[in-house]
């Protein structure tokens, strides 16, 4: 219910109004146990509250944060991300990564399973501390056989050798970012 009240919030916001805010949260590209998490916000974030539910496939162990000032801290099914300094603020624009979500992942390789946002639970606040309507996406995980030197998903650098070459595409490939080479 509360997730058809958002979207009609929204859509009303957005087509009739024009003045509301649109913020995202995404799941970006998972390699082996590590998933990346986006934000697109119109306007400054303060603080997230994410509750993730998945098949029993994952359990959530780890979040690096990647804005500086911000602190990511996990449980088994849920992300807080927030400041310790009251004036610190995620600053509105396009899409960006926020983290790199570590999971325990219970799979066979190949094997993929769905990361699912609980709207209920989750929840993003502005810079007054307000929630902020928000679209949740889902996302998936999967546990990729290994390739090359590193389990890097469908790039691959074959050498024998784990090196900064390896380290820069498995990089690349949790940062959404396309191979340049191709």
């Amino acid at each position: 219910m509360k997730e058809l009240l958002l979207f009609l919030v929204l859509l009303l916001c957005s087509v009739a109004l024009g003045w509301c805010n649109e913020t995202t949260v995404s799941f970006g590209n998972s390699t082996s146990n590590f998933v990346s998490i986006f934000l697109e916000s119109d306007v400054p974030v303060k603080g997230i509250q994410l509750k993730i539910q998945n098949e029993s496939c994952a359990s959530l162990v780890g979040c690096y944060s990647q804005v500086p000032g911000f602190t990511c801290e996990s449980s088994a099914d849920t992300l807080l991300f927030f400041s310790l300094s009251p004036c610190a603020l995620v600053g509105r624009g396009d899409r960006r990564i926020l983290a790199i979500l570590d999971f325990d992942v219970f799979l066979e390789f190949g094997e993929c399973c769905e990361l699912q946002i609980n709207r209920e639970k989750s929840t993003i606040a502005d810079e007054n501390n307000y929630e902020i309507p928000t679209l949740f996406e889902d996302g998936r995980i999967c546990e990729t056989p290994l390739c090359g030197d590193l389990p890097t998903g469908e790039f691959c650098i074959k050498d024998g050798v784990i090196d900064i070459f390896d380290l820069l595409v498995l990089i690349d490939s949790i940062l959404n970012k396309p191979n340049c080479c191709d």
